[in-house]
């Protein structure tokens, strides 16, 4: 009997493979990369760095594409696995153009975890965007009723799980670089090597240097300052034992924190005329933030710290569940001098966070939408609301000693527009709440002839398009310029003191006192003059405002620039203020 050669039995890899669909499978990985590195170039990803391929950064950046991809092709066919992560890939992509543009802040990972900021993020939406994310939920709906899913046993899936899980595993090796161990010490130690470290300080630069997904990634671990030493724990000891200065503080401070109220010289100046009338006078200084983020304002107001330095990300929302029930702050310190603490905000209390925030930074009261019998359906209700709780709030009090922070919303973006870039609906929201300030600061000033108020601009408006034309920013200040003010990227280049200029108004009855002040304050970052405030009206001893007394005080010697000037505040002053 001939012998019939038995037919060479093929590699389980190769029948893996060809079960769910070679060539499918190969074309979908192809597109895949096709259109990762799309997102990279279009993201601005650092690819050459003195000559060479930037190799490992690059391919950390794409193997969370790869592996999610793997992972969805377990369970239906690769078109659709593929259709998902483009969508996914789309989604993050716009997210981070329009918070980039209108912040300038690339998103994190909490933007998308977190859904206590949905109400206000979804008035981002325009209506291009809104088509384009519906169009692709319906696309893959269809796909998923359409296509017929391929047959796979139990091996070959358990062969393309092993391909996702190594993928994913690989795209968290800087998250582990990150993670503040002996082996955490060493990958971080390899990474930077390669250039391919997670730059947390600098969360724009982060994204060019490592890319959006590998930066999401990376920015679902907090990052915390580092336990201090003992020497550190007793500079900290005497900065909070100091002897107390003799000071004289108004009974009543009042500081509000205005949405986007800004003017220059050229721009919206004459709607702040009128208070210049009721004895108000002006200062500048800088907000860390810029169209958006409003809480790392109140941040750096309220803890005399830096936003933008060993902590990251909008503070309020990253670090609400770490930081003290006891944080060192300046209303927790009044409260402890016999003030009653009250935090007012004409929105929900829950976006940013504020409703957990508020408590451990020390106020007896804090008082949000939900408390002001509103029921209108502006998308952003009028400061009206918060003014008039406000004086409420001062009429329940009597002549206890009060201070009092307010943060209003009214003039939030987005603008309408009517071929005016915007500026027609800014302006008049802005004429609006500032006539309702007037009102409030006339009745309060008659109540209370000494008190203190303190009317700051949180941020420029997000009017990038109209601060363009008028001269102020410069063509040179943006990497990437468009049609839209969520189109545009900020340069490194630009100033952030230009970038965060804001006004402060500020009135008080000891016109001497207010001068002296004023020569002090002016042009100084928000946590600087939060300090100054203190030397001259609140009179703490915050050991935050005691480290940064030579800091922020005018001399003789050129100021550091801003990004420097934040760095000189240590971890351990961070971690003993804030986390303790």
């Amino acid at each position: 009997m001939p012998h019939t050669p038995r037919k060479k039995k093929d590699s389980f890899s190769s029948r893996s493979i060809k079960s769910i669909g070679q060539k499918e499978l190969l074309i979908c990985v192809v597109l895949c990369l096709v259109m990762q590195l799309s997102f990279l170039n279009y993201g601005h990803f650092i690819f050459m760095a003195d000559g060479q391929l930037r190799w490992v950064s690059l391919l950390l950046s794409l193997v969370p594409g790869f592996g999610v991809l793997l992972f969805i092709a377990i369970f239906v066919r690769p078109l659709i696995s593929l259709a998902t992560v483009t969508f996914m890939l789309s989604a993050v992509n716009i997210a981070n153009d329009k918070k980039n543009s209108l912040v300038g802040e690339p998103v994190c990972w909490n933007d998308i975890h977190a859904i206590n900021n949905l109400e206000i993020i979804v008035k981002y939406l325009d209506l291009r965007t809104g088509l384009f994310f519906l169009a692709a939920v319906f696309f893959l709906i269809f796909c998923f009723l359409k296509l017929k899913a391929k047959r796979q046993t139990k091996k070959e899936r358990l062969f393309i799980l092993a391909g996702s899980v190594s993928l994913l595993l690989l795209s968290s090796v800087p998250y582990f670089g990150a993670t503040g161990n002996n082996f955490s010490e060493y990958v971080s130690y390899k990474l930077q090597a390669y250039d391919a470290r997670y730059v947390y300080w600098d969360w724009k630069q982060n994204v060019l240097l490592n890319g959006l997904p590998q930066h999401l990634l990376q920015t679902s671990r907090r990052l915390m300052p580092d336990m201090p030493s003992n020497e550190e724990k007793d500079q900290f000891e005497r900065l909070s034992s100091e002897p107390k200065g003799v000071h004289l503080r108004p009974r009543k401070i009042l500081f509000i924190l205005c949405e986007a109220c800004w003017h220059d010289d050229k721009n919206f100046h004459a709607l702040f005329e009128p208070l210049k009338e009721k004895g108000f006078r002006q200062v500048r200084a800088v907000s860390p933030v810029y169209g958006g983020s409003t809480v790392n304002a109140s941040f750096e107001i309220l803890t005399g710290l830096p936003s933008n330095n060993v902590l990251s990300g909008v503070i309020y929302q990253e670090y609400a569940s770490f930081i003290s029930e006891r944080a060192l702050t300046l209303p927790r310190y009044l409260k402890r001098e016999g003030y009653k603490t009250v935090a007012i905000h004409n929105y929900y209390k829950k976006f940013w966070n504020r409703q957990k925030i508020m408590p451990k930074f020390g106020f007896d009261t804090f008082i949000g939408l939900e408390d002001m019998e509103y029921t209108g359906h502006d998308a952003v209700p009028s400061d009206a609301l918060a003014f008039d709780a406000a004086y409420k709030q001062l009429l329940l009090a009597g002549e206890d000693p009060v201070f009092m922070f307010i943060t209003t919303v009214y003039t939030h973006g987005p603008y309408l527009e009517k071929n005016d870039l915007g500026e027609g609906d800014y302006r008049s929201r802005l004429g609006k709440t500032l006539e309702q300030f007037r009102e409030f600061s006339d009745k309060v000033t008659r109540a209370y002839p000494d008190a203190l108020i303190i009317l700051a601009g949180d941020h420029k408006p997000g009017l990038t398009r109209y601060l363009l034309a008028q001269g102020v920013f410069k063509r040179d200040d943006f990497e990437r310029v468009g049609t839209r003010d969520d189109s545009f990227l900020f340069s490194d280049r630009q100033s952030l003191d230009s970038r965060g200029d804001v006004p402060i108004y500020i009135r008080h009855s000891d016109e001497q006192r207010l001068d002296a002040f004023i020569r002090q304050a002016d042009a100084k970052p928000f946590y600087c003059f939060s300090q100054l405030l203190n030397d001259d009206y609140t009179g703490v001893q915050l050991p935050a405002y005691n480290f940064s007394r030579t800091l922020c005080k005018n001399s003789e010697e050129p100021q550091l620039p801003l990004q420097e000037h934040r760095k000189q505040y240590p971890g351990w002053l961070y971690y003993l203020s804030l986390f303790e």
